[in-house]
C-alpha cells in the first residue's frame, strides 16, 4: 500500500545552505552503523522521548533498518527521531524533490508518522513543511507500508543548495522505518551524477599503520607531569610559532592537556608568550595585573579572558604561568570594541586633552548606536580619523611616554579601527545586505595573524604559543563558504613566520562541552554528536590508546596514509552548540596540520564566574 503526499514549497521560502555532504553517506536503508548502534549519519537534535535503534530482526531490505520505541516519556509527546542534511549542489536546476520510505507498525495505534522535508539555514532552524498521515485501524501491525512526499521547487530559486530531512513520531508507537530514498526530477538521487568522487574509506591496513604512528599519553591533570611528552622537541623542532587547536571551546580535557603542553614547552624549548583566541587589548591588561602579583589567578581570568576560557582549568595554567620568569600573557584577535576604547580614555587624559575628548565622543556615540549597521559605518570613519589624529600627534607624545607604551597605544588604537569595522562586516552579513559570511571570517583571521606577527616584533622574536580553535589554526582552506574561508594559519603562511610555524589539532569522539549561549551567563553542557564512518574521529576513536599523539607524515604519502588524513570529515564546533546542527564538516587533516592530539572521550569544562 503506498501513501502519497504533495507539498508546495513557495520560492521566496527555499533559501538553502550548502552543507557539503555527498549522496555517498546518506545511509537511507540503514546498513552503516555508527558508535551506539545507531544509523551512520543520522541523529536526534535534542533528546527527545523515543528509543532509537537499527533492528536486524525486522528489516524491509538488507540488514537492518530503524526501529523506533516510545519510553514513558513519550506520552502526549512528540520528537523527531532521525534527522539528517543531504547535499544537493552537485546538480543543475531541478523541479521536484521525492522522498519515499516503508514503514511496518509493531506496535500503537491513533498517532502520526510525520516526514518533513526542509531547507537549512544556518541562522535558525524551521520546519516550514511536511507530509504526515494518521496511524489507524488501516494498517495492519507486521506490514510493511510505502509512503511517499515530493516537494516542488521553482527552477533556478535554489540559490545555495541542501535540505534537511527527518522522521517526527508522536505519542505511543512501535514502528520500524527502512528504505528512505530520494529522487530529484524522478531520477534516484544515488543514480545521478556527482561532483565529488566517492570518500576512500579507511580500512585494517589504514588503522594498523595509525596504531603504529601514533604515541600514548598520560590522562592526568597534574599539569607537572611531562615525562610522556618528551616526542614534542622533535615534533615541535625548530617551530617559532605553535598553535595548539580545540575542535570544541567548552572541553576540560583539551584545556588540561593544553596547559601541560605549554608548561613542557616554556620549561623545555624556552616558548616565552601564551597568546589566547582573545582580543590583544584585554589580553595585555591581563598581562599587566599578572605581572603585579596583586590579582588571583581567578580574577585575572574572570574579568578578562573571554567566556571560552573562563575555566578552572585555565585558572590552574595562570596559577603555574605566574610562577616563570619572562612569561607573559597576550591575546591576538580583534573583536570587542569596548576594551580599546576603555584603555584609551585611560592612558590619553593625562597625555592629550583633544585626543582624550575625540575618544570619549566616539564612546558615547558606540554606546547610543552600535548596533545599526549604518552608524557601525560612522564609527570606523570616526575611529580612523581618531587613528589619524594620534598618528600626527606621536612624536610630541613621545616626550611623555615611554616607547613600550606609545607602541601599546597605537596598537589599541587600529585595534579599535579593526574590531568596529568586522563589527561592521558581521551586521552586514546579519542584515542580509549583500556581504557574504565569509568575508567577516577572512578579515577576522587576517587580522589574527597580523597581530600574532606583531606580537612576535614586539616581545622581540621570543616564542609564541596560540591557543586557538582548530579552524583558525588550519594552514589551507576547507570547504568553508565553497573554499573561500582563508585562515590565520594560511595568512601566517605567507608571513616571515611561515617556515617557523606549525599546528597541532585537538579532537574527540564522545563526551560532553559547554555550550555558551549569549543569554546563559553559566553555559549549557551539550552532548557530542557521535562521529559516524566518514569522520576522522570515528577511526581515531578505535586507536590502541584511548590519548594520544599522532604526527600526521610528510613528504609523499601512500594510499594508507591518504585514507585516513584527507577527505573525511572532522567536528568542529564554535562557542555555541546548536541543537539539531551537524557537527561534522569536511577536513583535510594532511594538509592543514603537523600532528593530531586525540582524547577518545571529554567532559565540559569547569566554566565559573565570580559574583
Amino acid at each position: 500500500m503506498k501513501q502519497r503526499s504533495i507539498i508546495l514549497l513557495s520560492s521566496f521560502l527555499l533559501l538553502l545552505y550548502v552543507d557539503g555532504y555527498t549522496q555517498v553517506s546518506f545511509n537511507g536503508g540503514f546498513e552503516y552503523i555508527g558508535y551506539d548502534d545507531k544509523p551512520e549519519k543520522w541523529f536526534m537534535p535534542s533528546p527527545a522521548p523515543y528509543e532509537v535503534f537499527t533492528d536486524s530482526v525486522n528489516p524491509y531490505s538488507g540488514r537492518y533498518s530503524a526501529r523506533i520505541i516510545h519510553t514513558p516519556k513519550a506520552v502526549n509527546a512528540s520528537g523527531c527521531v532521525y534527522y539528517q542534511e543531504i547535499d544537493l549542489s552537485s546538480f543543475s536546476d531541478y523541479r521536484k524533490i521525492t522522498v519515499r520510505y516503508h514503514f511496518r507498525i509493531n506496535k500503537g495505534w491513533n498517532t502520526y508518522l510525520k516526514y518533513f522535508i526542509q531547507p537549512v539555514n544556518p541562522a535558525r532552524i524551521k520546519v516550514i513543511d511536511t507530509s504526515f498521515f494518521r496511524i489507524n485501524g488501516s494498517y495492519s501491525h507486521g506490514a510493511w507500508y510505502e509512503y511517499e512526499a515530493t516537494a516542488w521547487v521553482t527552477p533556478g530559486s535554489i540559490q545555495e543548495k541542501a535540505v534537511r530531512i527527518g522522521l517526527i513520531a508522536q505519542a505511543l508507537i512501535d514502528i520500524n522505518v527502512d528504505d528512505i530514498s530520494i529522487l530529484i526530477d524522478d531520477k534516484p538521487l544515488l543514480d545521478l551524477p556527482i561532483q565529488h568522487p566517492p570518500r576512500q574509506l579507511p580500512d585494517s591496513k589504514d588503522m594498523e599503520w595509525l596504531n603504529h604512528s601514533i604515541v600514548s599519553l598520560q590522562a592526568t591533570a597534574d599539569l607537572s607531569a611531562m615525562k610522556d611528552l618528551s616526542f614534542l622537541k622533535k615534533a615541535v623542532g625548530n617551530a617559532q610559532v605553535v598553535a595548539l587547536g580545540e575542535s570544541t571551546h567548552g572541553t576540560r580535557e583539551f584545556n588540561v592537556l593544553r596547559s601541560r603542553i605549554i608548561h613542557y614547552l616554556v620549561d623545555n624549548m624556552g616558548f616565552e608568550v601564551i597568546a589566547f583566541e582573545n582580543g590583544i587589548t584585554e589580553m595585555n591588561i591581563a598581562n599587566t595585573l599578572l605581572q603585579d602579583g596583586n590579582y588571583s589567578s581567578a580574577q585575572i581570568v574572570d574579568s578578562l579572558f573571554t567566556r571560552v576560557h573562563q575555566t578552572t582549568e585555565v585558572t590552574a595554567l595562570v596559577d603555574v604561568l605566574r610562577k616563570k620568569r619572562n612569561v607573559v600573557l597576550a591575546g591576538f584577535d580583534d573583536q570587542k570594541i569596548y576594551y580599546p576604547l576603555l584603555l584609551l580614555k585611560q592612558k590619553l587624559q593625562p597625555l592629550s586633552t583633544m585626543l582624550y575628548d575625540s575618544t570619549v565622543a566616539l564612546d558615547q556615540y558606540v554606546s547610543r548606536f552600535r548596533s545599526s549597521t549604518g552608524r557601525l559605518d560612522s564609527m570606523y570613519h570616526h575611529a580612523c580619523r581618531l587613528l589619524q589624529h594620534f598618528l600626527a600627534a606621536k612624536p610630541g607624545l613621545a616626550a611623555a611616554t615611554g616607547p613600550t607604551e606609545m607602541a601599546w597605544l597605537e596598537k589599541n588604537f587600529r585595534s579599535l579601527v579593526n574590531s568596529i569595522y568586522l563589527s561592521y562586516l558581521y551586521a552586514q552579513a546579519s542584515a542580509s545586505q549583500g556581504t557574504p559570511q565569509y568575508v567577516s571570517a577572512n578579515y577576522r583571521d587576517s587580522l589574527m595573524a597580523a597581530n600574532v606577527v606583531w606580537l612576535r616584533d614586539f616581545y622581540k622574536n621570543k616564542k609564541i604559543i596560540l591557543w586557538c580553535h582548530n579552524t583558525h589554526i588550519q594552514k589551507k582552506s576547507n570547504g568553508y563558504y565553497d573554499g573561500k574561508h582563508v585562515y590565520q594559519g594560511e595568512y601566517l603562511l605567507k608571513t616571515s613566520l611561515g617556515p617557523l610555524y606549525k599546528s597541532f589539532a585537538f579532537l574527540t569522539a564522545t563526551g560532553e562541552a559547554i555550550s555558551f549561549r549569549l543569554n546563559n551567563r553559566g553555559g549549557d553542557t551539550a552532548v557530542l554528536q557521535l562521529p559516524y564512518r566518514i569522520c576522522y574521529e570515528y577511526y581515531l576513536g578505535q586507536a590502541r590508546y584511548p590519548v594520544f599523539f599522532w604526527q600526521l607524515p610528510a613528504g609523499r604519502q601512500t594510499r594508507v596514509h591518504t585514507a585516513l588524513t584527507r577527505g573525511l570529515e572532522w567536528r568542529s564546533l564554535g562557542s555555541q552548540i546548536i541543537p539539531g546542527a551537524d557537527q561534522f564538516h569536511p577536513a583535510d587533516m594532511l594538509n592543514n596540520f603537523d600532528g593530531v592530539f586525540f582524547i577518545r572521550s571529554t567532559t565540559p569544562a569547569g566554566y565559573f564566574y565570580l559574583k
